[in-house]
């Protein structure tokens, strides 16, 4: 159960990895929101709807959490993304030759 609680961290690594944007995170909010929902009803050990909000709230706000922290881990923009590749392979080419 704890392990669910872990969703920024997740996001972050996912955000790296071009896998999702923060835009296309908060474009398709409803869906998470959705999902973290029947997680939290799956969860749940009651079928009462005050255990259940009680799961939802803080997995929706650590949701918007790791939205607002995941353009830290965003991939640098379109103009210094050349550059730095180009740093780092004057910096590793001659390594692995």
């Amino acid at each position: 159960m704890a392990l669910v609680f872990e969703l920024p961290v997740l996001l972050l690594p996912l955000t790296a990895l071009h896998v999702v944007s923060p835009r296309f995170l908060l474009r398709h909010s409803r869906y998470a929101i959705l999902a973290i929902t029947l997680a939290a009803a799956i969860i749940t050990p009651t079928q009462d709807t005050v255990n259940l909000a009680l799961l939802v709230v803080p997995l929706c706000l650590l949701f918007f959490l790791g939205v607002l922290a995941s353009p830290a881990g965003a991939p640098p923009p379109a103009e210094i993304a050349p550059a730095l590749t180009a740093a780092v392979a004057r910096v590793a080419w001659p390594r692995l030759r």
